[in-house]
């Protein structure tokens, strides 16, 4: 998913993919980000609180999937019995699949 003209805070297909499926859920919940100024703008949001991590971005995209927000959050970490939950990689491929058919 790359729009002309808009500036990603990382450039390669993995975050690109993942951004296509938050572009594609938010269309999906009647919450659509429109225009390239509402974009850019949540482009830049995800950069910042991805602390230059691509891998912390694409796992911010993922727990907002995960739990049906329509905002995209820092990550917030779960105890359960001591261990920290981390977000399901398998959710995103699975909605790549689903995506791309």
């Amino acid at each position: 998913y790359t729009p002309t003209g808009l500036v990603y805070p990382f450039n390669t297909p993995a975050f690109t993919d993942a951004w296509g499926l938050w572009i594609e859920y938010r269309k999906e919940i009647s919450k659509p980000i429109k225009g390239k100024i509402s974009q850019q703008a949540a482009l830049k949001k995800i950069g910042t609180l991805a602390s230059g991590s691509e891998k912390n971005a694409i796992a911010i995209i993922t727990q907002s999937l995960e739990n049906n927000w329509r905002g995209l959050f820092q990550i917030q970490k779960s105890y359960t019995n001591g261990t920290t939950k981390e977000t399901n990689n398998d959710l995103t491929e699975a909605l790549k699949r689903r995506f791309q058919s």
